[in-house]
């Protein structure tokens, strides 16, 4: 003779009241730039010398944001002329900006503009902005550098 024993569920197959619904989890579809700050910036050039040393009648650098992805650009801002050290720099042009893709790897460059030579590149940032994600500022700091960007997130 064999003896079959079972369990008996606790669960009901049938959905009660009492059931909590699961929760949808929303997808992240866009990722917007919504302001654009350059706080701090070194004095000097990577040389030593002041950035527009030899412009003449002007010493300070002229400065511009410049963000790639795979050399396609998707944003350049408008040139601020001679900034003046210890000014917050504020972008506008091109602002806000919805940043397709923002789950790959992006390059942000800040430059001095030179008439004369070439641009000087300020600093840069190799950035995937989905790695913030959630963060209503992203700060990048490169030693005296800092850049800050407000960011909107949009799930749905």
């Amino acid at each position: 003779m064999i003896l079959l024993a079972g369990c008996k569920s606790t669960k009901n197959s049938t959905s009660t009241a009492d059931e909590k619904p699961k929760k949808s989890r929303k997808l992240l579809t866009a990722v917007t730039i919504t302001g654009m700050e350059l706080s701090t910036f070194p004095k000097y050039a990577r040389d030593g010398e002041k950035w527009d040393a030899y412009a003449p009648g002007s010493t300070d650098p002229d400065v511009f944001v410049v963000l790639k992805w795979n050399e396609n650009l998707l944003l350049q801002s408008e040139v601020k002329d001679d900034c003046a050290y210890g000014t917050p720099v504020v972008f506008t042009q091109n602002i806000p900006l919805e940043v397709n893709p923002f789950d790959q790897p992006l390059l942000l460059e800040i430059f001095d503009e030179d008439g004369v030579s070439s641009n000087d590149n300020m600093a840069y940032f190799n950035l995937n902005i989905k790695d913030y994600e959630g963060k209503s500022a992203i700060e990048l700091v490169q030693g005296e550098l800092t850049l800050k960007l407000n960011v909107q997130w949009t799930y749905k």
